[in-house]
């Protein structure tokens, strides 16, 4: 919930967080019931919210794309199940099955509440004492198990009434947002392929003209890379071997001073953004609750400074394909 401080409004002598933490408290922990469960006109509004949703990723190609990848990627894992579940589990839940997870929630789930913005604590000690004996919430272990490559670059060809393929590879890389490496790690995708100086773009959209879109992706809690680019329908074999021979490239050492300089300068940039927004500085606060390391705004900004040549070398050489996905045509490719 985002509210404005009392201090900037007219006629207001109650803090207004105040207000909202008893009001978000409450939508937590007194749902609206009819006959001693959930109501099933919200229960039907939801279900059809969330179908709608799964609907719309099969119409956005590239969210389609990068969905079945992971699911290719991670068939056997726990990750690879979408975080909307599928249409006909959806569709399949009940009443009962809601209400038997929510009880699960409060009474097995840790729950973490962050609040950030102008005022005192001690504001809000009364609401949160009021609701203290409510709230059953206990350490929940989060480590992620991280995977090496098992699939060796196996080839994924799905075929759509398309006008444009989507090429989306998938890499492993043993290094999560909980280990040292994790500044390197985003400083080696920096180089790789999340800006528009980064190798992708300026390889495989620029130089070749083999893309209309060229970037990568780090996800740091799982310890995956995402490379994508939408491509001529053609052009499979040559827009892989080129984004692979970029990967190489890092490998190799074969990138310049100022490409590490200016992937430094713009994950700083990234870093001091997010943190003057309050939902981005409270997802930094999240991650360190996650991870278990506490790394200030100051810490991650000289990790990133600190991040050497030598150690992107080292990281990129541990960074393997797991699988490549292509979305493309129904005629045959050439």
């Amino acid at each position: 919930m985002e509210v404005p401080h009392e201090k900037f409004l007219q006629q207001e002598d109650e803090p207004l967080v105040k207000k909202a933490l008893s009001f978000l408290t409450s939508a937590l922990l007194e749902p609206v019931r009819e006959n001693g469960t959930f109501k099933e006109s919200i229960v039907h509004e939801e279900k059809q919210a969330l179908k709608s949703k799964i609907k719309n990723i099969a119409d956005d190609k590239v969210r389609y794309a990068n969905g079945r990848l992971i699911e290719e990627m991670c068939k056997d894992e726990t990750y690879g199940i979408h975080p909307y579940g599928s249409y006909d589990e959806v569709e399949a839940l009940t009443t009962q099955d809601l209400e038997q997870a929510y009880e699960s929630l409060l009474e097995n789930d840790q729950f973490d509440l962050f609040i950030t913005g102008p005022g005192k604590v001690d504001e809000l000690t009364p609401v949160l004492n009021e609701r203290k004996a409510s709230f059953k919430s206990r350490a929940v272990e989060t480590s992620t198990k991280v995977n090496g490559s098992t699939n060796n670059g196996r080839e994924v060809i799905e075929h759509q009434d398309l006008q444009q393929a989507k090429l989306h590879l998938g890499f492993r890389v043993p290094y999560t947002a909980s280990d040292e490496e994790y500044a390197t790690v985003l400083v080696a995708n920096g180089i790789f392929g999340a800006f528009p100086h980064s190798k992708l773009f300026v390889n495989v959209r620029e130089k070749e003209s083999l893309a209309y879109y060229a970037a990568s992706r780090y996800e740091p809690y799982k310890g995956l890379i995402f490379a994508m680019a939408g491509i001529g329908f053609e052009q499979f074999e040559k827009a892989t071997k080129i984004m692979t021979e970029q990967l190489d490239a890092l490998k190799a050492g074969d990138f310049t001073e100022d490409e590490l300089t200016t992937t430094k300068l713009m994950i700083k940039n990234q870093i001091l953004e997010q943190v003057d927004t309050a939902r981005g500085n409270i997802d930094l606060m999240y991650q360190n609750v996650l991870t278990g390391r506490e790394r200030s705004v100051e810490e991650r900004v000289n990790e990133i400074d600190a991040v050497t040549r030598e150690d992107v070398e080292r990281v990129s050489k541990a960074i393997e394909l797991d699988t490549v996905y292509l979305l493309t045509g129904k005629e045959e490719r050439a």
